[in-house]
């Protein structure tokens, strides 16, 4: 495990792998096979005993943690074009129960964020944090920004290293550049900087950052985004206002939650004519998890504030 630490995985990836790599040596201690390296073979039985307690989603996480754990040690991963897992995979999906299903996460559109937004204005909550919570979801929905690029994870985990500061905000006339200093693909902090233009509308996140900043009146080093309370903006505390938003919209909350603004700008991006290429540059994909919201894109949408995402 000392070799997993120190290579480049977000915290709460490398705590997910560690989970799934400790139910592999386990299961191959308990059974007297050589886990590293593992044979094609050994992978599938160890599929097989997860299928029965286990959701597809997180065995096909479980995988991955074999994998890396085979790459990280210098062996080829026995889950690589292993036709035997495809086929177990598909069975578990197909026994698996529908109530037992969790529903698929749905992309928050341009035009649910202009009514969430619309919602927020009316919302009972004070000035200060109506615009602070306004100017927090255009940024994360127009950035494409990964909730724990803009959000702290509890009020115990501030860090300034991390955490998105008023520092990290430049406002210029007609756009606004972020700077985020770490990500989940960035463990090495080399940092990155995000352009964004203004819409011209009522989503337009330069006039909605313009306006919270112009009555903070916070010290250097805290984070960007924090209630008149004081109190920092948590990826759980943005969810709680989101689906409240959602649901005062007159939406199903249950399908939408914090990663919804990314892949909605994604999938807005993609019916707006964005390539493939672009979208993944934009939102920092080193994956292809992006394809899944750029695929059979519809036709341009009249709402044009997405194209803010090309300057």
């Amino acid at each position: 495990m000392e070799k997993l630490r120190r290579t480049a995985l977000a915290p709460s990836t490398l705590n997910t792998y560690q989970a799934g790599i400790k139910r592999y040596l386990n299961f191959c201690s308990t059974h007297h096979l050589k886990p590293l390296p593992g044979t094609k073979q050994t992978m599938a039985l160890f599929v097989t005993e997860l299928s029965m307690a286990l959701q597809p989603k997180t065995i096909q996480v479980y995988i991955s943690a074999v994998s890396y754990l085979h790459h990280a040690n210098g062996h080829k991963s026995p889950a690589t074009n292993n036709p035997v897992i495809k086929l177990l995979l598909q069975g578990v999906e197909r026994s698996m129960p529908a109530a037992h299903l969790k529903p698929k996460r749905l992309p928050i559109t341009n035009k649910m964020l202009g009514q969430m937004l619309s919602r927020l204005d009316r919302d009972h909550r004070s000035a200060h944090d109506r615009l602070m919570l306004k100017a927090a979801i255009t940024l994360g929905f127009f950035g494409l920004l990964r909730v724990s690029e803009f959000t702290v994870a509890n009020q115990h985990g501030l860090n300034p290293e991390r955490n998105l500061t008023i520092e990290d905000i430049t406002m210029l006339k007609e756009s606004m550049v972020v700077t985020i200093k770490r990500s989940k693909t960035d463990q090495r902090g080399e940092g990155c900087q995000i352009h964004i233009g203004q819409t011209h509308n009522k989503c337009c996140p330069h006039l909605a950052m313009q306006r919270y900043l112009g009555q903070m009146t916070q010290s250097a080093g805290k984070p960007l985004f924090q209630f008149k309370s004081g109190k920092a903006l948590t990826s759980r505390a943005l969810r709680l206002v989101l689906h409240h938003l959602i649901r005062k919209s007159g939406y199903n909350k249950k399908l939408y939650n914090t990663h919804s603004l990314r892949i909605g700008a994604a999938t807005a991006a993609a019916r707006s004519g964005l390539t493939p290429e672009a979208i993944k540059n934009l939102g920092r994909w080193r994956s292809e998890a992006y394809k899944v919201y750029t695929r059979h894109p519809l036709t341009r949408p009249s709402d044009s504030a997405i194209i803010a995402l090309a300057q």
